[in-house]
C-alpha cells in the first residue's frame, strides 16, 4: 500500500510530492542522520557527523626562506574546514579534516589562499597529545604535504590549537602554519548600536540578528504579546536566550524565546514589567527581578538590578548577570555586575575568573568589566562578551563588541559578526548586548526562520550540483561533511522536514 505523506507548505496549501516520497523511502531504507551528542566531546560520538570548524584569530600563515637574512614574513589567516570522526586505535581518537579553505586577511601583503584536507588525531599513552596531517595547495603551488609532529595540547577540546610544518619543500620557502579553530555554530545576537547595512536596511540595538547576515526578529515581533502601551515601535534588547527543549521536544527551533527590555514598561494585560523581569515573545513574565535577586538577600531589599544576560546552565537552572552591584547579606559579599549568577542564590563564576585565561597586563586593574552576553557549552566552556574594553598580551584590546571565551581566546570579534551586514556607518565596535547559539542546530533551517519547510527546501534546491567540483555556492546548504552538496545533505534536510511535521 502506497504511504500518504502529506505536508503544509507556507500558505497553508496541502500538497504531495513524489520527490519528496522517494527522498523519504530513500531515508527510511539507508537509516537516519543524526548530530553527535554534543555532551560527547570526549567520547567516540564526537563529529560522527562532520562538524564544521572555524580558523580564528591567532591563525596565521609564516614563509621563511632558506636564504641568510631574509626575514620570515607572517600574515593573518581565517577559514574553515569539518572535523569527521575516523576509527580509533588503543591509544588516538582520529578525525578527518575535510576541505580545510583558508585566505589571509592582511591586503597589505601578499595574498595567500590554501585548500587542504588531511588528517587529525589526540590522545596519548602518558600526556595528552596531538598530531596534524595534511596535503592540498596553496595559491599555484604543487601539492605540499604539512605535518605537525606530536605536539602537547595548550587549549581544551574541541578548541585545536596546533603548528604545521611544510614537508619536503622544492625552492627557497618554506610555508608553516598555525591553526586555531573551534566549533562554527549559528550565531545569534544584537548590537548595543544600531546601524545601517550596506543593503540599506536599517538595524536596530533591539533586533535580533545572525552572523549570515539575517535578522531572526524585529524588536516589535518580540514585544507584540505583551500587551505594552502605548506601543512603542522599539524598546531595546538586553539578554536574549531560547526556551529550553524538553527530553520529548523535536531538534525544532520554533521555541520561545525569551528576553529582557533596557527600560521598565507598562503592559495593559501584564502589570508593570521591569528591566530586570525576564520576558517571553510568546507574551508572559517568566521570570521576575524578584525572583532572580532574593536568594541572594540583597541590600536594598528586593531592587531591581536589571538582567543584562542570561542563560540556562548544565543542570536546567537560570544564570544571569544584572547591570548595577549590589550587597548579598546571605553571601556576605559584593555582587558584581560581571560576576554570573545563579537563581538557586550563588556565584557562579566570578568576572576574575571568567577572565582568568587572559593574559591581563600587569597595570590593568579594573574597577569593573561587566558582563554583557553570555553562552554556555554542555562542557562547561562559557562565551560572552564584557561591558567595558580591556587590554590583554596575547591580542588586540578586546573590546564589548567581541565575543570571547572563558578558555582564553577572541571566538568573533565584532567586525566578524557583522561582516556579512556591512555597516555602513564608521564605527568601530557596535557592542554585543545579547547572545544565543543554536547547537545542536537544525541544519536544514537554511533560512534561520526557525520553521523547516519548502522555502528552506528551495534554497537547498537552489545549491544542488550533482557531480560538481564548484565548492563556491551557499556553503550553509553543506551539513553534513564539507563535501560538495549531494544525497546526503538532501536526507537530512528531508529527516528535518519529517521531523518538523510530526
Amino acid at each position: 500500500m502506497e504511504a500518504n505523506y502529506t505536508f503544509t507548505f507556507l500558505n497553508g496549501e496541502k500538497y504531495r510530492n513524489r520527490i519528496l516520497y522517494m527522498a523519504i523511502l530513500v531515508l527510511l531504507i539507508l537509516g537516519q542522520y543524526s548530530n553527535a551528542d554534543p555532551n560527547s566531546f570526549q567520547s567516540d560520538q564526537y563529529a560522527a557527523t562532520a562538524i564544521r570548524y572555524r580558523l580564528v584569530e591567532g591563525s596565521t600563515l609564516t614563509v621563511s626562506s632558506t636564504v641568510e637574512d631574509v626575514l620570515p614574513v607572517q600574515v593573518p589567516v581565517r577559514g574553515y574546514f569539518w572535523l569527521k570522526r575516523l576509527p580509533s586505535d588503543p591509544l588516538f581518537k582520529n578525525y578527518s579534516v575535510n576541505h580545510l579553505k583558508f585566505q589571509s586577511t592582511d591586503s597589505s601583503l601578499l595574498s595567500y589562499s590554501g585548500s587542504l584536507s588531511g588528517t587529525y588525531r589526540v590522545g596519548g599513552e602518558v600526556a595528552l597529545l596531538q598530531q596534524m596531517v595534511l596535503k592540498g595547495k596553496i595559491n599555484d603551488s604543487k601539492e605540499m604535504l604539512f605535518d605537525s609532529g606530536l605536539q602537547s595540547i595548550d587549549v581544551n577540546f574541541p578548541w585545536i590549537e596546533i603548528e604545521v610544518f611544510q614537508l619536503f619543500p622544492d625552492s627557497m620557502r618554506v610555508i608553516d602554519l598555525h591553526l586555531v579553530a573551534v566549533p562554527w555554530p549559528k550565531i545569534r545576537f544584537s548590537t548595543a548600536t544600531s546601524f545601517t547595512s550596506s543593503s540599506g536596511v536599517k538595524v536596530s540595538d533591539g533586533d535580533i540578528i545572525s552572523t549570515s547576515g539575517k535578522i531572526i526578529r524585529r524588536n516589535n515581533q518580540l514585544t507584540g504579546k505583551l500587551g505594552i502601551m502605548p506601543i512603542v515601535p522599539d524598546l531595546g534588547l538586553d539578554a536574549m536566550m531560547l526556551q529550553k527543549l524538553s527530553n520529548t521536544d523535536s531538534v525544532s527551533n520554533s521555541r520561545a524565546i525569551y528576553f529582557s527590555l533596557p527600560q521598565d514598561v507598562f503592559s495593559e494585560t501584564l502589570g508593570y514589567l521591569h528591566n530586570g523581569d525576564l520576558l517571553s515573545d510568546k507574551g508572559s513574565v517568566i521570570k521576575t527581578y524578584k525572583d532572580f535577586i532574593s536568594p541572594f538577600g540583597p541590600m536594598p531589599p528586593i531592587a531591581d538590578y536589571g538582567l543584562d544576560a542570561v542563560v540556562y546552565s548544565n543542570r536546567g537552572e537560570f544564570l544571569f548577570s544584572i547591570e548595577k552591584d549590589f550587597f548579598s547579606e546571605i553571601l556576605g559579599k559584593n555582587i558584581s555586575n560581571g560576576d554570573l549568577l545563579s537563581e538557586k542564590g550563588y556565584v557562579f563564576k566570578t568576572n576574575s575568573k571568567l577572565l582568568s585565561k587572559f593574559k591581563l597586563y600587569p597595570t590593568f586593574a579594573p574597577i569593573d568589566i561587566g558582563l554583557d552576553a553570555v553562552y554556555i557549552w554542555p562542557w562547561g566552556e562559557v562565551w560572552f562578551s564584557t561591558k567595558s574594553s580591556f587590554p590583554v598580551e596575547q591580542y588586540e584590546n578586546i573590546r564589548p563588541g567581541d565575543l570571547i571565551s572563558s578558555y582564553g581566546k577572541v571566538v568573533f570579534r565584532n567586525s566578524e559578526l557583522l561582516k556579512a551586514f556591512k555597516p555602513t556607518e564608521k564605527i568601530a565596535d557596535f557592542g554585543l548586548d545579547a547572545l544565543e547559539i543554536l547547537w545542536p542546530n537544525l541544519e536544514a533551517n537554511l533560512n534561520e526562520d526557525d520553521v523547516v519547510d519548502l522555502a528552506d527546501y528551495s534554497i537547498f534546491i537552489n545549491a544542488w550540483k550533482p557531480g560538481s567540483s564548484d565548492n563556491d555556492y551557499d556553503s550553509d546548504c553543506i551539513v553534513i561533511d564539507g563535501n560538495p552538496v549531494d544525497i546526503q545533505e538532501l536526507l537530512a534536510c528531508f529527516e528535518a522536514l519529517l521531523e518538523e511535521e510530526q
